[in-house]
Parts: C-alpha cells; sequence; structure tokens
C-alpha cells in the first residue's frame, strides 16, 4: 500500500461504504518443523505499536530499503470492521520498501518483517495524523487503533526479479521453439526462414513493387491464427489495416514490425510469431492467450 498518508486512507475510504464485520483474517499456524519458528510474544515499538509475529521462517530475507515487497494484508477498525482486504482487492505486488510508499508508521511496521512473516500491529490513530493536521475518517477514533494483519509473500531486489524474467523468458523460448517444430513437421513442405530474433517467415508471391522503411504508412491484407488454426483476426478484401513502420512507441506488435520490411508491395507471405513478438505473457483481447505462438498470412497492398 502506497503510505502517502491521504492516499490511504482515500483508498480505505473508498472501501469502507461497504463496511462488513469480517470473519477469522487467513493466517498461518506457527510451526516448529522445515525451519518455521514459534509465535513471538506480543511486542511493542517505541512510538507505541503493538504487534504480534504469528510465523517467522529462519534466515529469511528482511525488509530493506529499496527492495521490493509482496504481501497480502487486512485492515480492521477498533470495530473489527474490514475496511480494506488485498485477499478481496488483490495482492500488493513488488512494492518498493521507500518513500512514498512505505513512510512513518508504515514503514516502522514493515522494517519489523521479513519473507515469509506473518503478524498482526496494532496502530494508535494519532499515528496517522502526526504529519497533518486533518480529522481522521469518521470510522477511526483518536484514542483507538487500526489493525493491519500482514502477510509477507516476497521480498527481492530489482537484480534479483531480473534474472528471473531472464530465466522465465528462455525457458519459455525452449518451449515454443519445440511447439514451433512440431508445427512445422506436420506443415511440410513448408519451409520457412528464420530470422535472428526468432521470427519465421515465407514469401509465398514477390512482390514488385516499394520496399517498407521506418516512417512509411503501410496497408496490409491479413488472418491471424494460433497454431491450432483458430482464427482470432482478420482483414481482408475490401478494407484494410494501415499503420506506420517504426513509430515510437510502436503501432503494431514488434514481429509486424519486422515482417513488413522482408516484403515488397504486392508480396504475400506467412509469418510465425513467438510469443515475445507478438502478444507476450499478457495474450490479446482479439482471444490470444498469454505466451502464445500466433500465425499471420498478409499481402502488403500498398506503402507510402
Amino acid at each position: 500500500m502506497v503510505n502517502n498518508h491521504w492516499y490511504n486512507w482515500i483508498i480505505v475510504f473508498a472501501c469502507v461504504i461497504a463496511i462488513t464485520a469480517c470473519s477469522d483474517t487467513p493466517q498461518e499456524e506457527g510451526k516448529t518443523q522445515n525451519g518455521w519458528v514459534k509465535p513471538r510474544a506480543p511486542k511493542q515499538t517505541n512510538s507505541g505499536i503493538k504487534y504480534q509475529i504469528f510465523v517467522r521462517q529462519k534466515n529469511s530475507v528482511k525488509i530493506q530499503d529499496n527492495l521490493l515487497v509482496t504481501y497480502h494484508q487486512v485492515i480492521k477498525n477498533h470495530k473489527d470492521s474490514t475496511l480494506n482486504s488485498s485477499y478481496l482487492n488483490g495482492v500488493k505486488k513488488q512494492i518498493p520498501f521507500k518513500s512514498p510508499y512505505f513512510s512513518n508508521y508504515y514503514k516502522e511496521m514493515f522494517q519489523l518483517l521479513a519473507e515469509g512473516d506473518s503478524a498482526t500491529f496494532w496502530v494508535p490513530c494519532k499515528l496517522l495524523t502526526t504529519t497533518t493536521n486533518a480529522p481522521l475518517p469518521y470510522f477511526l477514533q483518536q484514542d483507538k487503533e487500526i489493525q493491519y494483519t500482514v502477510k509477507i509473500l516476497k521480498v527481492e531486489s530489482k537484480e534479483t526479479i531480473k534474472k528471473n524474467l531472464e530465466k522465465n523468458k528462455q525457458a519459455q523460448l525452449e518451449i515454443e521453439d519445440k511447439l514451433i517444430a512440431n508445427f512445422l513437421e506436420k506443415k511440410k513442405p513448408f519451409t520457412p526462414k528464420k530470422t535472428p530474433s526468432g521470427l519465421y517467415y515465407f514469401i509465398e508471391k514477390e512482390g514488385k513493387g516499394k520496399k517498407p522503411n521506418t516512417g512509411d504508412t503501410v496497408s496490409v491484407h491479413y488472418v491471424g491464427k494460433l497454431l491450432d488454426g483458430t482464427v482470432f483476426s482478420s482483414i481482408q478484401q475490401g478494407e484494410t489495416f494501415e499503420f506506420p513502420l517504426g513509430q515510437d512507441p510502436p503501432a503494431v506488435i514488434p514481429g509486424w514490425e519486422e515482417a513488413i520490411t522482408l516484403m515488397h508491395k504486392g508480396s504475400r507471405g506467412t509469418f510465425i510469431f513467438p510469443s515475445h513478438l507478438a502478444y507476450g505473457t499478457k495474450g490479446s483481447r482479439d482471444g490470444v492467450p498469454p505466451n502464445a505462438i500466433v500465425v499471420f498470412n498478409v499481402e502488403l497492398v500498398d506503402v507510402k
């Protein structure tokens, strides 16, 4: 949660409209095996925040400046009513441990924790207004406490995240290479060429017109399919798909940018885009799943 003070309360206030009495907060029980240690007795910080760590794993990564924290939290007021829950609204993912995301009492809480911890904090409401003279929201009282129950899922550096992304990307490339090889085996004698980027192409008809360059606007007919033949998008006779090449940010997926430069006006070709040249890990609203390989049959109609 971003702890720019009033940003916090905008979120809480939005959720409190539907305040309901909360059922028991999901928590892990303390364990004494496989590296888990017993629950710690309640303690109190110098500022008056009471807390109890229920689950702690030995030798886990502690939360420190500039590391990224992924966590769940449930916030309750003194009446035990839920004000906000990431179990309902979505996990707090890879939040940098620095201001404005973590500051004041919020930073004081989290700097006590490490990866794998489950804990509850009881924060005096008076700490919420130490940096501002604004009144508390109506659902909080100055002489009461606000309760945070937190589960730290992951603590990691940007470097670690980058390495994991590269590792996952390489693994995905290997999976897709095998899928494309199997696809081509069934399509023999169809034998496309492969570019250094991983794009496969086969020019079925060589056009005699202009070859497009960066800055040109091209018009095409196309059919886009998944490897199983499912058509997810098509623009054919009667209309064209027009877009500029080399625009920043790109007007089309990376595979299109490269594929069109392999054609002349009037050319027809088939192109196979691995997911990193297509719609990536998110897929598309047209029905392309995440990490999907796509096939495009393309005719370059015009270059201008």
